[in-house]
């Protein structure tokens, strides 16, 4: 088992519920380029290749 940073979640949850990278981004506080190093950085702890939501 794998152990992911909390925000990690939050901000994969967040690009989920809100639709896409900018507006999860506007809500969490951070810009969409440090939102997506998160996404870049959970996929390499899961050892996973997302796509892209926005």
């Amino acid at each position: 088992m794998k152990n992911i940073p909390t925000d990690l979640l939050r901000t994969f949850v967040t690009i989920k519920d809100l639709g896409g990278f900018t507006s999860a981004g506007e809500l969490l506080g951070r810009s969409q380029p440090a939102i997506s190093l998160q996404v870049k950085k959970l996929e390499e702890i899961l050892g996973v290749r997302g796509r892209m939501i926005d």
